[in-house]
């Protein structure tokens, strides 16, 4: 799964001169929510488009611990997350995007995630609202299609929420004997106070 860690931004105060009146700093807060892929294969991972430049880890004394030549990549991919179902995560639109892809033979209701550490799990104009103590995660209404003589034909689709776990539905059905993809789009502009 995907583990959301989000951050207020604390003020720096430099320390006063003389007499002057210091505030008091403000406390950084932190809110974490989990999702866990439930029942999900242990995928395999493909990274691709790898950057240009690679970062170096020597943490602690032990160099068996140390990571060198580590390149950041711009798409990873878990093929076979379930069986017949894969998974694409990349920038787009400068913002996180994942893509779920069912294969011929994949059944999409196989795909659920579980959410914990929200305050709040909705579904809301057809959008999937993630409430914390900073603010709002919204995970879009899901935009669902499927590729015919060269075009992108949209297959309707919707989010299904149970408790604390979410699927996709599609009440119009698919066509079960081409790729599906579902491309719902995170949205974290609704933090208010929060820049990490």
């Amino acid at each position: 799964g995907f583990t959301y860690e989000f951050n207020s931004e604390g003020e720096h105060y430099d320390h006063g001169h003389g007499h002057e009146e210091v505030p008091e700093p403000e406390v950084l807060k932190r809110h974490v929510v989990k999702t866990t892929f439930v029942g999900a294969n242990l995928p395999t991972f493909e990274e691709l488009a790898p950057s240009s430049f690679y970062e170096n880890y020597f943490l602690g004394n032990n160099p068996a611990k140390w990571v060198s030549n580590s390149f950041a990549y711009e798409e990873v991919q878990y093929l076979n997350l379930y069986d017949h179902i894969d998974m694409r995560m990349y920038n787009g639109n400068s913002t996180l995007k994942y893509d779920v892809i069912v294969n011929p033979g994949g059944d999409p209701s196989d795909f659920k995630v579980n959410y914990e550490g929200q305050d709040k799990l909705e579904i809301i104009d057809g959008a999937l609202r993630i409430t914390t103590t900073l603010g709002t995660i919204t995970e879009e209404k899901p935009y669902a299609y499927q590729e015919s003589g060269g075009f992108k034909m949209k297959v309707a689709c919707e989010y299904v929420l149970v408790g604390t776990e979410m699927h996709f539905f599609f009440p119009d059905g698919y066509d079960e004997t081409k790729p599906l993809i579902i491309d719902p789009e995170l949205n974290f502009s609704t933090f208010t106070g929060a820049t990490s």
